[in-house]
């Protein structure tokens, strides 16, 4: 064999095992994707700036300043390592089962109380803000439709 085609050789081997170790060793498996398609919310712990958190009855508004603060309905520090335990949570808040309307009746937010919510957090982060709304403690379905 000739040198010029050893040579070529020897680069198409390495440029194939390059693409192999960089490409498709790193593909998420089909079990990573199905976990990853379930991620509701993913913010990232240190990116968050601000909290918000809604009840019928109040509201907290709480801010990083270096340290976490709570600004609304007073002035006062808050507890960050509390605050960053909550925030842990939810990097990635991932979803247990997902409901599927039944084809006679689709989903509505008054079949799980989120019309209106018992509570509400918003998570504001470099990225944006994420809303969470909470309804009643559980939501139950069946096939035919949801329990009432």
């Amino acid at each position: 064999m000739r040198w010029k085609s050893t040579l070529v050789l020897l680069v198409l081997t390495v440029g194939l095992g390059a693409y192999v170790s960089l490409v498709e060793l790193r593909r998420p498996t089909a079990d990573q994707q199905r976990a990853r398609a379930r991620h509701l919310v993913r913010v990232s712990p240190e990116t968050v700036t601000r909290l918000e958190v809604t009840f019928p009855q109040a509201a907290l508004v709480l801010e990083r300043h270096g340290a976490w603060r709570l600004v609304s309905p007073v002035q006062a520090r808050a507890d960050g390592s509390l605050i960053d335990r909550i925030l842990n949570q939810l990097d990635p808040f991932s979803a247990e089962r997902l409901l599927e309307p039944a084809p006679d009746r689709p989903l509505a937010l008054t079949d799980f109380g989120l019309e209106p919510p018992k509570a509400a957090l918003g998570v504001t982060s470099d990225s944006g803000t994420v809303s969470l709304l909470f309804g009643e403690k559980t939501a139950v379905g069946t096939a035919s439709g949801l329990i009432r």
